[in-house]
């Protein structure tokens, strides 16, 4: 499965079960998925919302996957540039 990234280069995704050393990116992609709702009038999730030890009881549960745009790669799908809508540049 290949993806386009944003600067028309593709990439191949890769998935991976998410483990501890994931949480915090796990709730960042919550919280930037919320943000995202919020700016187009979707008043469902709000940042926050869920922190790491939701995180921590899916992946107890082997509930939780995470795509990359290739292996080691950043998350698929997650912005982290200036201008986001989580404004990160992490």
């Amino acid at each position: 499965m290949t993806n386009t990234s944003p600067i028309g280069t593709a990439a191949q995704l890769s998935f991976r079960r998410a483990d501890e050393a994931d949480l915090d990116e796990l709730v960042r992609l919550r919280d930037d998925a919320a943000r995202w709702q919020i700016q187009r009038g979707i008043d469902q999730w709000q940042p926050g919302e869920l922190g790491p030890e939701h995180f921590r009881g899916r992946l107890r549960e082997g509930e939780v996957w995470l795509a990359t745009l290739g292996p080691g790669g950043p998350s698929a799908g997650s912005p982290r540039t200036a201008g986001s809508c989580a404004g990160s540049t992490a």
